[in-house]
């Protein structure tokens, strides 16, 4: 089921508000914190590439906005 949340969010990653962004930037850290991951070889990859999908995408913004 997350990695079915992540593909329908992908898709529309660029409606996201920054708020609701650093909202699921700060919900994978929460994952990794309290090891929520679920099974380490099939659901942790995916949290981890979610992550790095978002702060790629937060980076984006901060660049397109001159805020870097």
């Amino acid at each position: 089921m997350p990695s079915m949340v992540r593909r329908i969010v992908s898709g529309y990653l660029d409606k996201v508000t920054d708020k609701t962004l650093n909202v699921m930037i700060n919900d994978c850290e929460y994952q990794k914190t309290y090891s929520l991951y679920g099974d380490i070889s099939i659901d942790k990859p995916g949290w981890l590439q979610w992550k790095e999908r978002l702060l790629q995408e937060q980076k984006d913004r901060e660049t397109k906005d001159g805020k870097k």
